[in-house]
């Protein structure tokens, strides 16, 4: 038999439901990011064709790309839902870093598969913080198919507008199913 509810217990409760309802809020804003960063890849394909203006595409498009991302969410935290910017902010230094150090000490074939693997890897990562389990494991399976790509060909340059259209497909479509499971009633 079921208590009768209290007005304390009626408001822990009425204060639960709105907590799961924020929660759902930040995660239904997941495709935004994703939306932002389907363009970045795709910049990186068109880039792929420019062998002088390839490498130093990154030093513009992952700048730009956190700076769509700020532009993306800045209504989700002007609604106050809560979202909290620290860990994004974390994974995009660390995508960052282990790319640039990457780049540093491995092989110019190598740089070009590893891009692609850490960019999976970071995605899979900003997907979990987002509470998006779906979406993190298919970037974990984009970086894990970069990789045995990168293992299994001679040329990786010539492996990567391949992987960046992979990319821009994937995330763009992952972030209009996002999108549609946001705007669900």
């Amino acid at each position: 038999m079921e208590e009768p509810l209290t007005p304390s217990s009626e408001l822990l409760e009425e204060l639960a439901r709105i907590q799961r309802k924020t929660k759902l809020d930040v995660r239904g804003e997941s495709w935004r990011y994703l939306a932002v960063w389907s363009v970045v890849f795709l910049g990186a394909f068109f880039s792929s064709f420019l062998s002088d203006l390839a490498g130093w595409y990154w030093v513009i498009g992952v700048p730009l790309g956190y700076l769509g991302m700020y532009l993306a969410y800045r209504n989700v935290n002007d609604d106050r839902v809560g979202a909290k910017s620290w860990p994004y902010a974390v994974t995009g230094i660390g995508i960052g870093i282990v790319n640039m150090v990457a780049s540093f000490v491995l092989p110019d074939e190598a740089i070009v598969v590893a891009v692609w693997v850490v960019l999976g890897v970071g995605f899979a990562v900003l997907s979990w913080i987002d509470r998006q389990p779906l979406a993190a494991a298919l970037f974990a399976a984009l970086s894990l198919l970069a990789l045995l790509l990168g293992l299994t060909t001679e040329d990786t340059f010539q492996l990567y507008p391949v992987l960046a259209m992979i990319f821009t497909l994937i995330t763009a479509a992952t972030s209009f199913g996002l999108w549609l499971w946001a705007r669900r009633s």
